[in-house]
């Protein structure tokens, strides 16, 4: 194989020899970049040059893709987490204490209770219990009913 760049016009048509390492390097500006095959030569042929003005933009300019790259990809995958846990951390949050509330309010309204003879201290009675059951009794043998009944 034939050392350095090499060009041979073959009828319309141009043969062209290129080193394999400016053949590397430009395959890599164009993996990195992101760009087609010419635009990865134009950008390879500026930074040759690396004492132009085109030089130091195409690498400013390359810095500041990278680096909005990372920017972005870390700020979406953080909007994934914030989504997902923050939205499941909520709604468990939300749920729970809506039990708690209601669960507190519905003892409030609905539960069955008297206070000691004693200390005036308030006793819960339990649905089904045996004082349930007692205090059935007693407001039936003292003649409680509904109004309606009594007329």
């Amino acid at each position: 194989m034939t050392k350095g760049l090499s060009v041979t016009f073959v009828g319309n048509n141009v043969k062209a020899v290129v080193p394999k390492g400016l053949i590397e390097a430009v395959l890599k500006i164009q993996a990195e970049e992101g760009v087609d095959f010419e635009r990865a030569c134009i950008l390879a042929a500026e930074r040759i040059d690396s004492g132009s003005e085109k030089f130091h933009k195409s690498v400013r300019d390359a810095v500041r893709r990278r680096s909005n790259s990372i920017i972005l990809s870390q700020v979406n995958k953080a909007r994934v987490t914030i989504k997902s846990k923050g939205y499941g951390n909520g709604l468990a949050a939300g749920r729970s204490r809506g039990y708690s509330e209601g669960y507190e309010r519905g003892k409030g309204d609905h539960q069955v209770w008297y206070l000691c003879n004693t200390c005036d201290g308030r006793l819960n009675i339990s649905p089904n219990s045996a004082a349930h059951k007692a205090m059935i009794e007693l407001m039936k043998d003292a003649g409680w009913g509904h109004s309606s009944c009594h007329q």
